[in-house]
Formats: C-alpha cells, structure tokens, sequence
C-alpha cells in the first residue's frame, strides 16, 4: 500500500503510497487537527506527530521516530474516504 522511508537529509519520516492517488484535504481538515492549510498541502498533528499531508499522498512525520506509531496514521489517512476516485 506504501512505503516508509527515512529522509537523509531532514532526519524525518517520508511514506509514499505505491500507486498513484489523489487526497481530499478538506475532508482530512475536518477529521484531523490541522496547524496549517496551504491548498496543496496541509500540516496536521495526530497523536502528538506533525505531519505534512500533500494533495498527491506523499506525507513527511516531522517529529515522529516510531514506525508501528507512523504505519498507523498512515493507513488512517490513506483511507478510501479520504482518496479522492
């Protein structure tokens, strides 16, 4: 479904989905608390990790080292209801 991967250079977390999609982030807005909304991407904090969430899937953990902790947001927000057909 994605692949997690740690970014060299930042020290942060990068999960990318295997296919292509597409997020609906107004529909993640609503369901996350949301730090910042710049159209195309969307920061959040869910269960005291900052993520940022960009339209295409691809999220960045800022502050997040624990993999099962990243694995399970992430499959909260790949979920159907937040893809956009």
């Amino acid at each position: 479904m994605f692949n997690i991967k740690l970014c060299k250079s930042k020290g942060s977390y990068e999960v990318n989905p295997k296919k292509r999609i597409k997020l609906n982030l107004k529909a993640l807005k609503q369901n996350f608390e949301t730090i910042e909304d710049a159209k195309i991407f969307l920061i959040v904090k869910i269960e005291n990790c900052e993520i940022i969430i960009h339209n295409y899937g691809d999220l960045t953990f800022k502050d997040c080292k624990d993999k099962e902790k990243i694995e399970k947001i992430a499959k909260e927000i790949y979920n159907e209801r937040f893809i956009i057909a």
